[in-house]
């Protein structure tokens, strides 16, 4: 497998991850009808993937001088857009909207951070050579 495939197979093992408890929780607690808890799905995704290209771009500028941080305002206007449209969408009472919107937070949230922690694990497994370190780590299980 490739690396590119192995990061986009890790990023979207992550997604599923961090979003399925999330959907649950959401659809419990604000008693979401199916096709409510569907769009509420994918809005999460949407936030998720955002969350991450971000965390993905921060990583990015603290390695590279020459790569850019991010745009905040152009993140918050973004995740502002998706709130709107999921409000809209949805068209749930102003206290369950609230509850979803924070539901979203919590999911952009958790794509940074699976962001940051699959890039610095590729970076750390492109620095290492795990066959390597696994035969040595058979050979002193072994002994002399």
């Amino acid at each position: 497998m490739s690396e590119r495939s192995e990061l986009i197979q890790n990023f979207v093992s992550a997604g599923k991850r961090d979003l399925r408890p999330l959907l649950r929780e959401a659809a419990g607690e604000l008693h979401l009808a199916e096709e409510e808890a569907l769009a509420v799905g994918a809005f999460m995704t949407q936030t998720w993937m955002h969350g991450a290209q971000s965390g993905h771009e921060q990583m990015l500028a603290r390695a590279d001088p020459e790569h850019v941080e991010p745009d905040t305002e152009q993140i918050e206007a973004h995740f502002r857009e998706l709130m709107e449209a999921c409000a809209e969408e949805l068209d749930l009472s102003l206290p369950r909207t609230v509850s979803v919107w924070s539901f979203l937070s919590r999911a952009w949230i958790a794509g940074v951070n699976s962001s940051r922690a699959e890039t610095l694990a590729m970076a750390l497994e492109g620095d290492a050579d795990v066959a390597e370190e696994a035969l040595r780590w058979l050979e002193e299980e072994r002994g002399p």
